[in-house]
């Protein structure tokens, strides 16, 4: 008689959808279910569309106009149809669709936050998808539902797509290169899973998902050791079923944009081999000069368990954390043993095939091209979370249904879950996922402004040096506070010393308090920083000006002019009106306009002195009615200077009951603006209209210097 061979049992592990044979849950039909998953992926749509639905008002912040409307790349193909330029960038994939989205929308920002949150959509859906696929292939005597696998998978996808922890990545323009690179990631391991159940055709998706999520941003790399992991857990006995050749064929597609993406990398890696300019200043990779690779390494394990805690109690978000390295050898060390304990128990968890193994493993394998031993800059930032999450939230979700499941086996081993218990459990995924949803709105009130979001980074990272700055010049330029701008600034550049934007607008914070020896030091500084700084020259002239030293302002507008700064001409056309030299002050502004078109304030100061200029071979009077009208179309102004200027012109035209309507406009709105000086000005001149007379000037009531009034 042959021996019988008992047929070992994983608990952990069971390959069909619905309990085993005999069970007394009832195997749902196959369209009651299909219509429920549809259900289920509109209502994600929906609730995750809903909780982020106002960044399509979000400005673009902080380094978003450098990587879009001000990068090279991007205008030479808008402006050329020039490809080369993105091909070399590490991330070319993710830098075309900035630069499609720039030729289709330039500075519309409902465009860009469209194409995002419609990824992050399809993401939570892929999420969902992956999550029931797992579900399914992974049933248990906990799990055999299939309506509670889909309810798992979906709780799982909901918490993720509302979780304020992706906000960033999402809200965020510029990091659209990680919601693309995780997205690419998902739809990989989807068509994988495609694969292993027969679909060759998927192999095409595979390949293709590989590359774009490689060319979008370097953690898609991770791809194929995910596989690995992914393979090992979910798809024990499918490629049984398969031919040979199928599984390595994946994985090797899996691997292939390793091929362009070692090359590449390695300019970033190793930049001084590579780049050979001394002047290039990497902001990753070995060589960051200011930070070791020992040095962000033994900073991670704090800043790794701190994006655990936000994933778990998601408060107190922050923009940028200005994170200091960590040099206390008591606080690094135990927990680099803890990670070592983490990534010991996830490998043996992995190697018996338990889904927590995969999930501890998976977390830290994506994490790993940002957070392990490649210095970057920014230590931490939120966005390196918007993937990794899913695991963790995966992570909360089975273990809390594990412990309910528990607890309710200790008085009766037999006890399952019952319909209440799961109503339970839906209530408070729907509490919490309509939590994370509320913080996520929130979230994105905050990014509406570059004011709100810094002053938020500010009092959140108090030590941050960085997030000083950036308040303190939106205070300045911006704001016109510079009393609050100055504590800001003077505290900031401490750790930007060697900034000459930095220099500069302490100095111009500084001149508008009116403390002009110490702004002529800090613009000094600027312009010995950065000696073809044209904006940092024309500062100093202005200063200069200011402290009525004509000949050092005169020369550093004429720098700011050779050095890229056309706006100095509008500052030397000043001077030449103090010198009494109307005629090379006309030269000037012409010039400014023909370089300068879109700058309005050149029109309106050249109409100015065309329509009061004392002498009369350069007076112009109809020329400036045509500039104003046609050129500044001073009827849809709200400027009070451009009134003041064409009632002096409907004067000179010899239009006097016009220019005093003009001139009375023009003081109002100068009340209006708390211009107190324009207003005693124009209402001189509405007398002298009045007497049917014209006005003479030599320039100096509308001689407004750039970076001044007006």
């Amino acid at each position: 008689m042959p021996r019988k061979v008992k047929k070992r049992r994983n608990p952990d592990l069971r390959n069909h959808s619905h309990g085993p044979a005999g069970s007394d849950v009832p195997k749902p039909s196959e369209g009651s279910t299909r219509r429920l998953a549809l259900m289920m992926y509109f209502g994600l749509l929906l609730i995750v569309g809903g909780s982020h639905l106002r960044c399509f008002t979000v400005p673009f912040q902080f380094d978003d106009a450098v990587n879009i409307s001000s990068n090279n790349v991007v205008l030479a193909y808008v402006e050329n149809g020039d490809i080369r330029g993105i091909l070399r960038n590490n991330r070319p994939f993710g830098v075309w669709t900035l630069a499609m989205n720039y030729k289709l929308h330039e500075a519309k920002v409902w465009g860009y936050h469209f194409v995002s949150l419609v990824t992050h959509l399809l993401s939570t859906c892929a999420v969902f998808w992956l999550a029931n696929w797992a579900f399914k292939r992974r049933a248990t005597d906990l799990f055999r539902s299939r309506k509670f696998q889909l309810w798992m998978a979906w709780s799982i996808a909901l918490c993720w797509g509302t979780h304020p922890l992706v906000s960033q990545a999402v809200i965020y323009i510029v990091q659209r290169f990680e919601l693309m690179a995780a997205f690419f990631t998902l739809v990989a391991v989807l068509s994988y899973c495609l694969v292993a159940g027969g679909s060759r055709w998927s192999l095409i998706l595979l390949g293709l998902a590989a590359w774009l999520g490689v060319l979008s941003k370097e953690p898609a790399a991770t791809l194929p050791l995910l596989l690995i992991l992914w393979d090992r857990v979910f798809c024990v006995g499918l490629w049984k079923q398969r031919r040979p050749w199928l599984r390595p064929t994946a994985l090797l597609i899996a691997v292939s944009p390793w091929l362009w993406f070692l090359p590449s990398v390695s300019r970033w890696l190793f930049p001084a081999t590579t780049i050979g300019q001394s002047s290039y200043v990497p902001s990753m990779g070995f060589g960051v000069k200011s930070l070791s690779w020992w040095d962000y390494l033994r900073t991670q394990p704090e800043i790794i368990c701190h994006y655990v805690r936000l994933s778990v109690w998601p408060t107190d978000l922050c923009f940028d954390y200005g994170w200091d390295v960590q040099a206390n050898a008591a606080i690094y060390w135990p927990l680099v043993l803890l990670f070592c304990v983490f990534l010991l128990i996830g490998c043996v968890l992995w190697w018996k095939r338990s889904v927590y193994g995969f999930l501890v493993l998976a977390f830290f394998v994506y994490l790993a091209p940002s957070s392990s031993i490649i210095p970057i800059k920014d230590l931490a930032v939120e966005h390196r979370m918007y993937l990794p999450l899913v695991l963790v939230i995966a992570f909360i979700v089975l273990s809390a249904v594990q412990l309910v499941s528990m607890l309710l086996r200790l008085g009766n081993p037999s006890a399952a879950i019952t319909r209440p218990i799961a109503l339970v459990l839906a209530m408070t995924v729907f509490l919490v996922a309509g939590a994370y949803g509320w913080l996520t709105h929130l979230r994105t009130n905050v990014y509406q402004s570059p004011l709100l979001l810094w002053q938020d980074t500010v009092a959140k990272r108090p030590s941050n040096k960085r997030a000083k700055l950036a308040l303190g010049t939106l205070l300045v330029l911006f704001e016109n506070d510079p009393e609050a701008a100055l504590p800001l600034l003077e505290d900031g550049i401490t750790s930007y010393s060697t900034r000459p934007l930095a220099w500069h607008h302490l100095a111009e914070c500084q001149r508008k308090l009116g403390m002009l020896e110490k702004a002529k030091i800090s613009a000094g500084r600027a312009v010995s920083l950065d000696p073809e700084m044209g904006q940092a020259h024309n500062l100093l002239g202005i200063i200069h000006l200011q402290s009525n030293d004509l000949a050092e302002a005169k020369t550093s507008f004429e720098r700011a002019v050779e050095f890229g700064q056309p706006i100095g001409r509008y500052n030397l056309a000043t001077i030449s009106l103090r010198e009494g030299d109307p005629a090379s002050a006309l030269e000037h502004l012409e010039s400014l306009i023909a370089e300068l078109p879109d700058f309005r304030n050149s029109y309106r100061r050249l109409a100015w002195v065309l329509a009061t200029v004392p002498d009369e071979s350069l007076r112009d009077g109809l020329r400036a009615l045509r500039i104003l009208r046609d050129d500044f179309r001073v009827e849809s102004s709200q400027d009070g200077y451009a009134w003041d200027a064409y009632a002096a012109a409907l004067a000179e035209s010899g239009e006097f009951e016009q220019a005093k309507l003009a001139a009375e406009r023009g003081l109002a709105l100068a009340k209006q603006a708390g211009l107190d000086r324009l207003g005693d000005q124009i209402a001189k001149r509405v007398k002298i209209y009045d007497g049917q007379s014209v006005y003479r000037d030599n320039g100096s009531d509308q001689e407004g210097i750039v970076g001044l009034e007006p």
